[in-house]
């Protein structure tokens, strides 16, 4: 479940997905 979330945040623009490459998914920056 996470792994999804995290190539879906990836792929789009979110503004959860901050950091960029440094962190795949870290919505608290």
């Amino acid at each position: 479940m996470r792994e999804r979330k995290l190539k879906s945040i990836q792929t789009l623009p979110s503004p959860l997905n901050t950091g960029g490459g440094s962190a795949p998914y870290n919505p608290q920056g």
